[in-house]
């Protein structure tokens, strides 16, 4: 059964899930004081570009102020603006409520999201769902037996906020840590390979079986490859053999065998292909 919109559902749908998410971000980082702005006028904020909308598209305007009752919600240094729309229409895919959170990360800094509670037509199913300051969606928590329960609502968005938060920060830590190690994610010049390779045969001299590189020195694949491609941008030759000898051992082969194919790495590629043409 195909959706019917009246005109005033789709732009409702336009501005809450599409315009109003990207002015949010694009003001806020123009101007922290921007949300404060939006707390100062919450009884009206919504309501006027509502009516801007429908003025725009030359039809009138059905709803009075207090038909938009936006809800200040305070919980430690966090802040979210709920918007509660004034229709919900079960027969198409709505919205129920935006909110708007935003929290200090640091001094004359702010993170700011962006969610809507979305019912959909054909599963009667609640969902939270984000949107990125690109207009992405990502489909988040099902609040379908928890609709009527604001308070639980408001917990979960708040806790989806703070992990989105955490996970920004712990990205933009990252990342300047790439800037201070020249696009590494880590100044592999102070990584102590001698005492990881010793580790490595240490472990297989007592119990004789390969190890696990990334539960015993913690490192993964990917941690190797980027040492890997570091090596060969430096042309680190002893650190090369270091790695060959330390993969080697983790995938089983006898130390002595390692240490011989490190120290050999022509004859261990000369073998590597021969091995591969069979």
């Amino acid at each position: 059964m195909e959706e019917k919109f009246s005109i005033y559902e789709k732009l409702k749908i336009e501005l809450f899930e599409r315009v109003l998410p990207a002015f949010v971000y694009e003001q806020i980082k123009k101007d922290n004081s921007f949300f404060d702005m939006l707390q100062e006028n919450r009884v009206r904020f919504a309501h006027d570009m509502y009516r801007a909308f429908c003025e725009s598209e030359k039809v009138d305007y059905p709803y009075q102020t207090e038909d938009f009752y936006v809800e200040e919600i305070k919980i430690g240094a966090v802040t979210a603006l709920q918007i509660n729309m004034p229709e919900v229409n079960m027969h198409i895919n709505d919205i129920f409520r935006a909110y708007i959170v935003c929290a200090p990360v640091e001094e004359n800094r702010i993170s700011c999201k962006y969610f809507i509670i979305k019912r959909f037509r054909d599963t009667g199913d609640c969902f939270i769902i984000y949107i990125d300051e690109h207009g992405k969606e990502y489909l988040g928590e099902d609040l379908t037996e928890h609709i009527t329960d604001k308070k639980y609502e408001q917990w979960r968005i708040l806790c989806v906020f703070t992990k989105l938060t955490l996970d920004d920060l712990q990205i933009e830590k990252e990342n300047e840590e790439m800037k201070i190690h020249n696009g590494w994610s880590r100044d592999w010049n102070k990584v102590d390979w001698d005492e990881i390779y010793n580790k490595v045969v240490t472990h297989k001299s007592k119990k004789g079986e390969p190890i696990d590189i990334s539960k015993e020195i913690g490192l993964n694949k990917e941690d190797l490859m980027e040492y890997m491609a570091w090596i060969l941008e430096n042309d680190k030759k002893e650190e090369e053999k270091l790695l060959i000898g330390l993969t080697l051992c983790s995938l089983g082969v006898e130390v002595s065998d390692a240490e011989w194919a490190a120290s050999n790495p022509e004859i261990l590629k000369e073998i590597i292909d021969e091995m591969l043409k069979e």
